[in-house]
């Protein structure tokens, strides 16, 4: 049986056949023409409640091309509100940005506000001494202050010393978080704490009068090297 060429083969159309294949092939001559031609912006035959100013790009001049589009379609495409375009046309600027939003953050007095605020507790915590760690100083920066205080005791001295009605006060967790910065603590390193001075804080107070004169003499001893190290560095400074 010889092969048959479907190729070639012509079968006679219908007449209802041969309409709707014409109307595919104009369709199609048409859906082309759209795509590679776009049409001028004309705002005379614009309805703003149906079609929405776009530019989108020319394939054959290659480049944007303003035009009309439907504003369902755009709303949709880009899942957004009408009030959101409105709002974006709105803040438009001449240069084709939309102008810095306004809302949220500080004010610029409030912020200097807050700025004099913080230098205030700086200040006020400049004011206790500081002893940085004997041993441990090359792994750490931290300095220490007085085992006695903390964070509380400091806050109620600022707020007895620096804060007078008329002037900026702070709450307690500006106080914290500002105290925090500065890289500062209220105990010393375990490897920097003195045996004498720990079994006399630890003990009792039949163990406090056993240990009182030793306690004492070595405070002497302490404060007294102290001042010959404050003397020396003053004079490697002179």
């Amino acid at each position: 049986m010889p092969l048959i060429n479907f190729q070639k083969l012509k079968v006679p159309l219908k007449e209802s056949d041969k309409a709707a294949s014409n109307n595919e092939i104009k369709r199609k001559d048409r859906s082309e023409t759209e795509t590679d031609e776009i049409s001028p912006l004309d705002e005379s035959d614009a309805d703003p409640s149906y079609v929405q100013p776009c530019e989108v790009m020319d394939r054959k001049k290659e480049e944007f091309a303003a035009c009309h589009i439907c504003n369902s379609l755009f709303l949709n495409t880009l899942s957004i509100s009408e009030k959101t375009v409105r709002t974006a046309l709105k803040k438009k600027m001449p240069s084709g940005t939309v102008e810095i939003e306004k809302r949220g953050g500080r004010q610029d007095h409030l912020q200097e506000e807050d700025k004099q605020r913080k230098d205030k507790i700086k200040a006020h915590i400049d004011r206790f001494p500081r002893m940085e760690s004997h041993y441990c100083r090359s792994k750490s920066t931290r300095d220490y202050l007085h085992s006695d205080l903390n964070q509380k005791k400091m806050y109620e001295m600022f707020l007895a010393e620096c804060c007078v009605p008329e002037e900026l006060s702070a709450s307690y967790t500006t106080y914290c978080d500002v105290l925090k910065s500065q890289n500062i603590s209220f105990h010393n390193p375990k490897k920097d704490q003195c045996k004498i001075c720990e079994n006399f804080r630890k003990g009792d107070s039949e163990k406090k009068k056993e240990l009182m004169c030793m306690y004492e003499q070595h405070n002497k001893e302490k404060y007294a090297v102290r001042k010959i190290k404050e003397q020396a560095k003053n004079n490697t400074d002179g």
